[in-house]
């Protein structure tokens, strides 16, 4: 079902849906007849500083819709989402991340080159707001970015501490590591949005070509003559 977004929320794979109606026909079939008879004109807004930039239409609570010259689109939220927390990273990365406390510390069963690896990768878990500790065969986790905060710690900084063991991954990378951990957690579709007008065009240009074009003009070619 197509919606309008204000601050709706979403979580991981899973974005809330609006109670289906009409139980009687098809989910598809409605979602596209509904679509037919939308006033739609949404197409990619023009960044423009004076203007607020429109949120597009919700296809069934995981899609932007939107036009792109004659073609009509389908964007995932979740894609998008990443590709704006990614650039945000990467972004902040440079000058390090914001390291906040934990309100109650992690802790998990040291393996015994952990140590060695906190030592030697000391000054890029700090670049990354990350604090660790290892005492009385525990580590101990202290401190972490904002990005990590909902995430399961116990699991994630693990396997953050098992890749530093082997290497010093590039920035793009630990980025996109970063994002794919953070999306567990909430935030909303029109957020998603503005953050997807406010990447460089090229970016955006990439996003875009994971998006998936509907075939509509054949489809109106199917529909039965009135």
């Amino acid at each position: 079902m197509i919606n309008h977004l204000g601050a709706t929320k979403f979580t991981g794979n899973s974005y809330p849906r609006e109670p289906k109606q009409h139980q009687n026909v098809p989910v598809a079939a409605q979602n596209y007849g509904e679509l037919l008879q939308t006033p739609f004109n949404q197409s990619l807004p023009s960044k423009n500083s004076s203007s607020e930039v429109t949120t597009p239409p919700i296809l069934d609570g995981d899609y932007f819709v939107f036009i792109e010259d004659s073609h009509l689109k389908l964007l995932s939220i979740k894609t998008a989402a990443f590709y704006v927390r990614k650039h945000e990273i990467c972004t902040k990365l440079g000058q390090g991340l914001i390291s906040q406390p934990l309100l109650m510390p992690v802790s998990v069963s040291a393996e015994q080159d952990w140590q060695e690896t906190i030592d030697q990768q000391q000054r890029l878990l700090t670049r990354l707001g990350i604090e660790l500790q290892i005492r009385a065969k525990q580590l101990i986790i202290k401190k972490v970015p904002p990005y990590l905060r909902d995430t399961p710690l116990a699991l994630v900084i693990p396997e953050l501490l098992q890749w530093l063991r082997f290497e010093t991954p590039a920035e793009e990378a630990l980025s996109t590591w970063i994002a794919k951990q953070s999306l567990q957690g909430f935030t909303s579709a029109k957020i998603v949005w503005q953050g997807y007008m406010g990447l460089s065009e090229e970016i955006q240009q990439e996003v875009l070509k994971l998006a998936k074009a509907l075939p509509w003009q054949s489809w109106i070619k199917e529909q039965p003559n009135e």
